[in-house]
């Protein structure tokens, strides 16, 4: 182990801000994610009278986000570009390569390390001085010891890369089938979606656990992915009446929908649908969902689902939404009422058993991608650790490799 300061030294380019220039300005993104690209800033436009050069291959990292792991090291093709004095940057010595520095900054120890030099709380917490920045310690290997590291590191980031995007490419082709498939014509024209469900009815947040007739355990959309399931078990406890819990207990096949939400480029709406496996006890949905239960004798369930999850996903809500401040609301109602093709019930099942099959493609891979990145973390952190060390007969498989 060694200090940052012994292997790597301050090196502050500051430029003079010219009126007639424009800068293409960047930050760092948090937990060690690179670069954060902004828009060109005309010096005309900026309070700054000067700003930082950030070199290739330069350490930098932001003095108020540290805590937040925002620390990388730049490409080592970078081209011109400039950060606030709020960036300051550093060059690696001839004993740290600046790979090796890279892959420190995906760690969650050196992210800790960041966050221990940060005090305070919000906007009283303190930005990260160069100087305490130097005091880090890191492990340090020989620089033939870390090229084998980085090198080894670099065939499964490859891979997590490539998984990335496949999971990406599945997600697309679920999206385009769901649009394709749940949108098809029907001969007896469009049917209200109200009309085809047996409950319909809000959410209820209830009180502390203990303090009405009995807990309950409470789903929320912050457990809701984008991709048909929820992230994991409900996480609140809370308290309802009884009367409350019968109008809403969740069973299998429920479907719940977001009514607030969403973002600027995604309107509110997700859509979930409850399964058995999602049922640990007595359950229902928060007062920002809206519990929806299919009449199985006017439509497959499943086939509702994915009608409204693939609206989501064409954007329906938009026309259906209102926005005050950041929050957008759904016109539950409206929403409900607008018609949907409904096609016969043998086609109904048969487009819920193709869309089901393609979502189980989606998280199978979701799945791959999770344990590849979970192996990459345990990897990474035993080679820095030396609990794993790399032969050095792997120098002669590099050389021969262009």
């Amino acid at each position: 182990m060694t200090t940052l300061g012994s292997v790597l030294s301050l090196d502050v380019t500051a430029v003079k801000v010219d009126p007639m220039q424009v800068y293409d300005i960047v930050g760092v993104l948090n937990r060690g994610r690179g670069l954060l690209y902004r828009d060109p800033l005309p010096g005309s436009e900026t309070s700054y009278q000067t700003l930082n050069l950030i070199g290739p291959n330069q350490i930098v990292y932001s003095r108020l986000k540290a805590f937040e792991g925002a620390i990388t090291v730049a490409p080592s093709n970078l081209a011109q570009v400039y950060a606030s004095q709020e960036f300051p940057t550093f060059t690696c010595g001839p004993r740290l390569l600046p790979n090796y520095f890279r892959l420190l900054t995906t760690t969650k120890g050196l992210w800790d390390d960041l966050q221990n030099l940060s005090t305070g709380m919000g906007g009283r917490r303190e930005r990260v001085k160069p100087a305490d920045f130097l005091t880090i310690r890191i492990p340090l290997p020989s620089v033939s010891e870390q090229n084998r590291i980085v090198d080894l590191m670099r065939g499964v980031d490859g891979l997590v890369s490539a998984i990335t995007e496949e999971v990406e490419r599945a997600r697309v082709a679920l999206s385009c089938a769901a649009i394709e498939l749940a949108s098809l014509p029907a001969d007896g024209g469009k049917v209200p979606i109200d009309s085809l469900l047996l409950r319909n009815i809000g959410g209820v947040w209830g009180s502390e656990a203990g303090v009405d007739e009995m807990d309950v355990d409470v789903y929320r959309s912050t457990e809701f992915t984008n991709w048909c399931r929820l992230s994991g078990e409900a996480e609140a406890r809370r308290s309802v009446s009884a009367s409350q819990f019968r109008s809403r207990e969740l069973k299998a096949q429920d479907i719940l929908i977001e009514k607030s939400g969403g973002t600027p480029t995604r309107s509110v709406g997700r859509v979930v649908q409850i399964s058995t496996g999602d049922l640990y006890r007595p359950t229902i949905g928060a007062n920002f969902l809206q519990l929806l239960r299919a009449d199985p004798s006017k439509v497959s369930p499943r086939y509702l689902f994915w009608t409204l999850w693939a609206g989501h996903r064409r954007g329906d809500g938009f026309d259906f939404q209102t926005a005050s401040t950041n929050i957008r609301n759904l016109q539950t109602k409206a929403y409900l009422a607008r018609g949907v093709d409904l096609p016969c019930r043998e086609t109904q099942e048969e487009i819920a058993r193709t869309l089901d099959g393609i979502l189980d493609c989606v998280h199978s891979v979701e799945n791959e991608a999770a344990n590849l990145r979970a192996f990459r973390s345990t990897l990474l952190t035993s080679l820095l650790n030396q609990e794993t060390e790399i032969p050095e007969s792997y120098d002669d498989l590099l050389e021969r490799v262009p």
